[in-house]
């Protein structure tokens, strides 16, 4: 699984953006984040301590994760187990894998994202590429994903 891979994305971000005000954070006049915003920092927390289990705590039984490039949108995975099986797989296979968030908007159960995730290629060499991350979080668990990739 490549869960590092549009005008629908400028549209998608353009809208989250003009909803929360135009600022990153999404959080109006200086109040405290919003609890769906600490739930993604928690699973990047998980990501970045390449915690298959508990990423996949992180997450609804029937989570979903799509990936869009262009006009495709693909399922990279169903559900809980499947998930915690390709992160598990991933981080075996990708060495020294981290992400960061470089910008965030909240919008409700959403929130956007901006991300790089930086890895070492075959020679050693480190590598990153940026994506846009949507994020759906209902009871504090992820339910679905969204990522957005050139």
């Amino acid at each position: 699984m490549d869960f590092v891979r549009s005008g629908l994305t400028v549209g998608i971000l353009t809208l989250l953006w003009g909803c929360a005000g135009g600022e990153g954070g999404g959080s109006p006049h200086g109040s405290e984040p919003a609890p769906e915003l600490g739930t993604v920092e928690a699973q990047m927390d998980a990501f970045n301590d390449h915690d298959a289990p508990a990423l996949a705590a992180g997450v609804t039984p029937d989570f979903a994760w799509f990936s869009v490039r262009g006009d495709s949108l693909a399922v990279e995975t169903r559900g809980r187990d499947a998930f915690r099986e390709g992160m598990e797989a991933y981080f075996a296979s990708v060495a020294g894998v981290r992400s960061s968030i470089e910008a965030t908007v909240e919008l409700g159960r959403f929130v956007a994202l901006r991300e790089r995730v930086r890895w070492e290629d075959g020679s050693g060499e480190t590598r990153s590429q940026a994506a846009l991350g949507v994020y759906e979080v209902v009871d504090g668990q992820i339910r679905r994903v969204w990522y957005f990739t050139p």
